[in-house]
C-alpha cells in the first residue's frame, strides 16, 4: 500500500533484567597532580531471547603530568538486537548500481526485514590512548584533545545487508 514509506509493521515483546556496578579506585597519587587510578565494572543482563549475558571492564588511568593523561581499558561487551532488528519490517525507496547491465536503478522499493532468531553481539575490546589538556594559556582553558587506538574482536555482528551489497554478492558469485 505504501511502497516508499518508512513505516514499519511488526509486533513482539522484549524484556531484560540487569544489574551493574562500577567503581573507580585510586592506586597512587604523587606530587604535581600525578596519579594512577583504576576503574572496574561488571554488568549481568538477563535477556528474554539471549538469556543471561555477563560483561565487564577493567581500566587504568595515569595522569603522567598536569597536561597529559594515558588511559587503557580492556572489556568484554555485549549488545542484544534492538526491537526493529527482531520484529519490524518496512519498505523504502532506494538506488542501486546494476553490475549486470551497468546502469543505475533509481526507482526501487526496498523491503527491510527483521530476524527474530538473531542472537547477541559479543566483543572483546582493548582501548588505549592519550588525553592532552594544554595549560599554556588561559584562553585555551578546558580544551582536551585525545588520540585513541582500538582493537575490537566482534562475534555475531548484527548488521543488515543493504540492497547494493546483495546485488554485488549475486554478481560476484553468480547466484540468483
Amino acid at each position: 500500500l505504501h511502497p516508499f514509506s518508512a513505516i514499519g509493521a511488526g509486533d513482539g515483546d522484549r524484556s531484560v533484567w540487569e544489574w551493574f556496578g562500577e567503581v573507580n579506585l585510586p592506586i597512587w597519587e604523587g606530587d604535581s597532580g600525578r596519579r594512577l587510578g583504576s576503574s572496574l565494572g561488571y554488568r549481568s543482563s538477563d535477556y528474554k531471547r539471549a538469556g543471561r549475558q555477563d560483561s565487564w571492564k577493567i581500566g587504568l588511568d595515569w595522569q603522567i603530568v598536569d597536561s597529559l593523561r594515558w588511559r587503557v581499558t580492556k572489556s568484554s561487551d555485549i549488545r542484544e538486537p534492538n526491537f526493529a532488528e527482531i520484529f519490524l519490517t518496512g519498505t523504502g525507496g532506494g538506488q542501486v548500481v546494476d553490475p549486470f547491465l551497468g546502469v543505475t536503478n533509481n526507482a526501487l522499493t526496498i523491503l527491510a526485514t527483521s530476524n527474530p532468531l538473531l542472537g547477541a553481539e559479543k566483543a572483546d575490546t582493548l582501548t588505549t590512548g592519550f588525553v592532552w589538556q594544554p595549560q599554556f594559556a588561559d584562553w585555551i582553558d578546558g580544551l582536551q584533545l585525545s588520540v585513541d587506538a582500538y582493537d575490537i574482536n566482534l562475534a555475531g555482528a548484527i548488521a543488515p545487508y543493504g540492497a547494493q551489497r546483495i546485488i554485488d554478492d549475486c554478481f560476484d558469485t553468480g547466484a540468483a
